[in-house]
């Protein structure tokens, strides 16, 4: 099944900080792209820069909680 997106509402609703995770997205630019990259110090790729951000704020855990799922 395919889980509705979240929209900036109901990110907000959650306790995030919008302001807090946009400053960090933000600071992670010039950050190399890497293929297969899951860390702001050997560079990420797309998927590692989500991550990035929602380990950032709580949502997930690590990049290896993860893959067990």
């Amino acid at each position: 099944m395919i889980e509705p997106r979240r929209t900036a509402s109901s990110i907000e609703s959650t306790g995030v900080n919008v302001e807090l995770l946009l400053s960090y997205a933000k600071s992670m630019l010039g950050i190399p792209y890497i293929f297969g990259g899951n860390t702001p110090l050997s560079g990420l790729d797309c998927s590692g820069l989500v991550c990035e951000l929602l380990k950032s704020v709580g949502e997930i855990g690590t990049m290896e909680d993860l893959s067990a799922q």
